[in-house]
């Protein structure tokens, strides 16, 4: 151009006579402009959406500035001239980087999204979540969905709105939400069924043997038999008792307090206890029943109490009815209730009982066997003692020593007693100093000691107690020398064959008396002594010897010479040891003559003590 503003035509040539002056050419230079392509980092086709004015032409010289694109989903990441969207992004195309169309790639980042999580209803989320669960979304690609638990609770799936209406979702999907996502989880509260039984079997029943339904978390509540889950009460009935057995709720077993599964052996538990009973006893009248026995098991026996007694009354044994017709059977009985056992009893008969003394009838008893008599004892004449009674008579036939078998009772039939009498022993007065030891011969004076002299005509011994005077039953005594040798005929201490004894006669009660030691025979001579007469009195310097009883004083052992009195003569103990026995007669039959040296008597009459 001619001109400085290029303006007008553009002159290609200078015509020959167009210029007559130097020529100034201005040269209009036109910006080449270069096409821009867009794609995606990878070479990929661009997949965004230019902003309003991006340029699509780059005219060189002139910086062109570049617009954003955007893209749902992502995040725009700068233009890059290399398709790998390495280096620096570009803003702008300077005016004279580009001689040649340009080619910019998009980088693009994906969105991540936070996922919020809910229960329906839009409440704060009550579950927990399952291992790995999503807390965001990224754009462009799929999210898969974990579930989540509740105790108690059955998940239903998560949702996108808060009535969780609508199909439950599992994932998100790759392009599905380009926000902020809330999840909604939808809980169906689990419920759980019981199952009921009684046990053991047949002590009992329960109104329902099943629930169903029972809500997660119910509470149980219980009332001794009775239980109650939501809403419905379960009791527990013991069976019917029988004579036999009771039956009683015990507890219940396996019953939760709160209800957080299926309870399939729910059970209401009873006892039996087996029934027991008291047997009394019914003394039907007579004497005192024995206590009763309680606790009796049932069908269980029982053991026989102490028998009862009652005075006139034989026990008859225990009896079902107070009739006593049917027995009780301690072995085989069996107790199926309350019992009363009635006693049954036959009156005893009676038996006469006679007391006899002497030849008279001292008193007459009667009543049963075994009952208690009372009979007051005869009073025995002076010197003599009552022993007792005894079935025993002394007669031809029955000689021995009656036994005194009379216990205060009455026997088992008709029964004559007599009574039994002894002579008082040698340690009592009667017979004092006879068969005892003596220290001093004046202990045999005044009345009370050995007489060997002449009784009117005939020589006799004797023993002088006061009034009680005993005589010697043998032949007459002639001489002082009869009594102390040894004849036969007048031994009168000498005691060395069984049958010979010294029999003396009482003329004071009538009684005779026999005097017999245990142990015939003499014994050993004791140690001698020596006394004087002077005046009648003798006495002894010493009797030392022990466990004998003295029988007579002898100037020989052998009953050998007699020295007249005045002159010194030696006396010797003659002696027994110290058992003896002695006999007396009940008999009073016989004649008691003037003259006891004449009175024969019978070894009938003798009876032993």
């Amino acid at each position: 151009f001619t001109t400085s503003a290029c303006t007008g035509t553009a002159v290609t040539t200078l015509g020959a006579t167009a210029y007559t002056a130097d020529i100034t050419l201005y040269a209009k230079w036109t910006a080449k402009s270069y096409n821009i392509t867009y794609k995606d980092q990878g070479n990929a086709t661009f997949s965004g959406t230019h902003g309003s004015g991006y340029p699509t032409t780059h005219t060189y010289g002139t910086v062109t500035t570049l617009v954003n694109p955007t893209k749902t989903g992502y995040d725009f990441a700068g233009w890059f001239t290399n398709s790998n969207c390495t280096g620096t992004a570009v803003t702008t195309l300077g005016a004279t980087a580009y001689t040649a169309d340009i080619t910019l790639y998009a980088k693009w980042t994906a969105k991540s999204y936070n996922i919020t999580y809910k229960d329906q209803g839009n409440a704060t989320f009550s579950g927990t979540h399952g291992s790995g669960y999503p807390t965001t979304h990224t754009y462009g690609t799929a999210t898969t969905l974990v579930s989540p638990t509740k105790t108690g609770y059955t998940f239903g799936g998560w949702f996108t709105n808060s009535n969780c209406t609508g199909t439950a979702i599992t994932t998100l999907g790759a392009t599905a939400y380009t926000a902020d996502i809330t999840l909604y989880a939808k809980w169906t509260q689990n419920t759980y069924n019981f199952t009921i039984a009684a046990t053991p079997t047949g002590y009992g029943s329960v109104s329902t043997t099943s629930i169903t339904g029972i809500p997660h978390g119910s509470s149980v509540t219980t009332n001794g038999n009775k239980f109650t889950v939501n809403g419905t009460t379960v009791t527990a009935t013991p069976a019917t008792a029988t004579a036999q057995y009771t039956y009683a709720f015990s507890q219940w077993n396996n019953l939760p307090t709160t209800v957080t599964a299926n309870v399939t052996n729910v059970q209401a538990v009873f006892t039996r206890t087996t029934n027991t009973y008291t047997v009394t006893f019914d003394a039907n009248g007579h004497g005192t029943a024995p206590s009763a026995i309680t606790g009796v098991e049932y069908n269980s026996t029982i053991t026989a109490p102490t028998e009862p007694t009652a005075a006139g009354w034989a026990f008859g044994g225990w009896y079902k009815e107070s009739g006593c017709t049917n027995a009780w059977n301690f072995t085989s009985d069996k107790v199926t209730g309350n019992t009363v056992l009635y006693s049954k009893w036959t009156a005893l008969p009676t038996y006469t009982v006679t007391f006899i003394d002497g030849t008279s009838t001292y008193d007459t008893r009667s009543g049963y066997t075994g009952q208690s008599i009372t009979v007051t004892d005869p009073t025995p004449c002076s010197g003599f003692t009552f022993e007792g009674w005894s079935t025993q008579q002394y007669n031809s036939t029955n000689t021995g020593y009656p036994t005194i078998d009379y216990d205060g009772t009455v026997p088992s039939s008709n029964t004559t007693y007599y009574a039994v009498y002894s002579i008082q022993r040698a340690t009592t007065t009667l017979v004092a100093n006879k068969f005892e030891k003596i220290t001093s011969l004046n202990e045999l004076t005044s009345g009370n000691y050995l007489v060997v002299g002449n009784n009117g005509s005939t020589n006799r011994a004797m023993v002088a107690a006061t009034t009680n005077y005993f005589y010697l039953n043998t032949a007459s005594v002639t001489s002082i020398s009869n009594i102390i040798t040894n004849s036969t005929t007048n031994r009168i201490w000498q005691i060395n064959a069984a049958g010979n004894h010294v029999t003396f006669y009482n003329a004071y009660t009538g009684k005779y008396v026999q005097l017999v030691p245990e142990i015939l025979g003499i014994a050993d001579v004791g140690s001698s002594f020596s006394a004087s007469v002077s005046g009648g009195s003798w006495t002894f310097t010493s009797d030392t010897d022990t466990g004998y009883k003295l029988h007579y004083f002898s100037t020989d052992t052998r009953f050998g010479s007699y020295s007249t009195a005045g002159t010194t003569i030696h006396l010797y103990k003659q002696q027994t040891q110290t058992t003896y026995t002695t006999y007396y007669t009940t008999d009073t039959s016989f004649t008691i003559e003037a003259n006891p040296n004449n009175t024969t008597y019978g070894s009938t009459s003798i009876t032993e003590l």
